[in-house]
């Protein structure tokens, strides 16, 4: 009887390595055909992303003479040795501009003021991917007030939440604003936990509830150096079927729980800017921008996200605007997507409408005198 059980376990044994050696020769398989696949066989996103990099990586180096800083090739990145990667300053293509500072569009800002003034931080959303200079919702905001406010679009693609509170308060707190305008796209709370997304980026990680920058993803490499590490990374010994399996396992229980962490890094950076914002005599308002599924799908809480966000910032008394129920009546009304990979120019300018309506209740920003 104990031979026997001894028997079955071992053919139990046999059978699963069979198995897993079947899986890793499709894996390898898969891989030779499949950049992509090959990329999706490592458990760490981190590395996951450092694969996909090596051919933008490439072309940039060769296109742009080393000045482009993100795998999106975009002729006005440049390398910053702190955020990862910033718009160039004075950059003009056929869509967009920057001024001299590098924010989105051509009007100059000085410290001092003679209106009232708002920021704007944010990722593609607020940057105004795809849109003209004067088709993003920050220039809708401005013209909405009569131009008696000003705004500055220090939104940047690809950027997490991390990336806009320390360009904030390094680049943007200098200038006084008024009020700072938070552009949250939801999927952006993803960010928040990668040192490697669009480029290598800064991040933070909770130390006793508190923020505190990862030393580890500090190190902004240059371009060439990224590149090698980006061509380095497929080397790394690993079993591609098992480590392809436990990255799907990961994505999924953190779906099941709601993402949790990047969620709470998420809150923890808004907390602390609106802490800073607060001594400062600054208002801030957070503007949750809904991806397409949440206005034209059924996931409409993004996952369990959006009740963790908004639980959080009624508690700590953060003002904010969810653009999600708005956006689906629009899209119900006309029945035209205010999507386009990005938001058209009628989503910007719905956001720049509920804004200065929220705005507007502020008496403070509108009609106290400026400094």
């Amino acid at each position: 009887m104990a031979n026997k059980l001894s028997q079955n376990i071992i053919l139990l044994i046999i059978t699963i390595i069979i198995f897993i050696l079947f899986l890793e020769i499709g894996a390898r398989v898969m891989a030779v055909f499949s950049p992509k696949f090959l990329c999706s066989t490592y458990s760490d996103p981190n590395n996951e992303f450092l694969c996909q990099m090596e051919a933008q990586l490439s072309k940039s180096l060769e296109r742009y003479n080393q000045t482009t800083a993100t795998t999106y090739q975009d002729i006005c990145d440049k390398l910053d040795p702190q955020l990862g990667w910033i718009p160039k300053p004075n950059c003009r293509t056929k869509i967009y501009s920057t001024n001299s500072k590098g924010f989105r569009g051509v009007k100059e800002y000085t410290p001092t003021k003679s209106k009232k003034r708002i920021v704007v931080v944010g990722d593609s959303f607020a940057w105004g991917e795809n849109s003209m200079d004067n088709e993003t919702f920050p220039f809708y905001l401005e013209k909405l007030s009569n131009e008696s406010i000003e705004t500055i679009n220090m939104g940047v693609h690809g950027y997490g939440p991390d990336q806009f509170y320390i360009y904030f308060t390094r680049d943007g707190l200098k200038y006084k604003p008024d009020a700072v305008v938070f552009g949250l796209f939801l999927p952006d709370i993803h960010r928040t936990i990668f040192k490697v997304r669009e480029y290598f980026k800064p991040r933070f990680i909770l130390e006793n509830g508190k923020l505190k920058l990862d030393t580890d993803s500090t190190n902004i490499p240059d371009l060439k150096t990224a590149l090698q590490m980006s061509s380095e990374i497929k080397k790394k010994n690993r079993l591609y079927s098992l480590s392809y399996l436990h990255g799907l396992l990961n994505k999924a229980a953190r779906r099941a729980a709601s993402y949790r962490g990047e969620t709470s890094l998420t809150l923890e950076i808004i907390d602390e800017m609106h802490d800073l914002l607060k001594k400062e005599n600054i208002e801030m308002i957070v503007v949750l921008i809904p991806e397409q599924g949440m206005v034209e799908g059924n996931n409409g809480d993004y996952y369990g996200v959006v009740p963790q966000i908004t639980a959080n910032l009624e508690k700590e008394n953060i003002g904010y605007i969810n653009l999600q129920l708005v956006f689906r009546n629009e899209f119900k009304l006309k029945n035209q997507s205010l999507y386009g990979g990005h938001l058209k120019p009628a989503g910007n300018l719905i956001i720049a409408r509920e804004l200065f309506n929220n705005l507007h209740t502020k008496k403070d920003i509108f009609n106290q005198k400026s400094d």
